[in-house]
């Protein structure tokens, strides 16, 4: 039986991602957890059955990226940069903060720079939790104009040609992604070349999840993405809102849109 429940509005600010701690249908304790705009930073906030309004969660990140959730635990995960991880423990009244992951950022992203630099690309970074509570980091490359007819990445005064009398249509799209996940006992991130024909990761919109291959019935050793650049999403009906597509690990990073 589904749970309806009416949220508290947040005045003046863009929500981008709401997850639930905690299985509605089990527990009567959950808690909603938002992931909104808030005097140009991204922060959290939560709120329980009952609340009338959203309390801020605390963190001390500059801003967040993602926010996931381990339902056994209660434990909420949040995202920053660094990359940081706030490990939050949700079963308080107050939640407190358990845990922080500031270790030494991986070595591809440290150069990525000169695979991906920031003006061709920009990047979209989420938290994902396996079955077993293994955290993963991925993150996502995107292309901020990719010619339609061989993929290129280019600038955008290269959209302009002296023949024809209009921009060319150069999308935005999904290039790349590096996946890592915490070595807890290392206390590193490790790089990540497969993520098992068991396991499929899913990202975008409001889904950052491991799931079983098996059980859902998807492709295994897969990254599937939807499309979440919010910046851009809106400017072109064209193409805006369309950057999905599978991403292949065991396929040297093959990627069917």
């Amino acid at each position: 039986m589904a749970t309806k429940y009416t949220l508290p509005k947040i005045i003046h600010t863009k929500m981008n991602k709401l997850v639930l701690c905690g299985n509605p249908s089990k527990d009567p304790n959950y808690t909603i957890i938002a992931m909104h705009n808030m005097c140009f930073r991204t922060t959290i906030a939560f709120c329980r059955p009952g609340d009338v309004n959203w309390a801020d969660l605390g963190s001390n990140l500059k801003t967040c990226y993602d926010v996931v959730c381990c339902d056994a635990t209660k434990t909420a995960y949040v995202l920053g940069p660094g990359p940081i991880v706030e490990a939050w423990d949700m079963n308080m009244l107050v939640p407190i903060k358990k845990m922080v992951i500031d270790v030494a950022c991986p070595t591809k992203l440290v150069s990525d720079h000169e695979i991906f630099p920031s003006d061709l690309y920009s990047t979209q970074w989420y938290l994902a939790l396996s079955e077993s509570g293994q955290l993963f980091l991925a993150v996502r490359y995107i292309g901020e104009f990719v010619r339609p007819y061989d993929g290129k990445v280019v600038y955008e005064g290269d959209t302009l040609t002296d023949d024809a009398s209009e921009p060319l249509l150069c999308p935005y799209k999904t290039v790349g992604f590096y996946v890592f996940k915490y070595d807890v006992d290392g206390k590193r991130w490790v790089d990540v070349e497969s993520l098992g024909d068991d396991c499929a990761m899913f990202v975008g919109g409001n889904e950052s999840m491991m799931v079983s291959a098996k059980d859902k019935g998807v492709k295994g050793n897969a990254i599937y993405f939807t499309d979440d650049y919010w910046d851009r999403i809106n400017e072109d009906y064209s193409y805006g809102g369309l950057d999905n597509g599978v991403l292949h690990m065991g396929e040297q990073g093959r990627i069917s849109h």
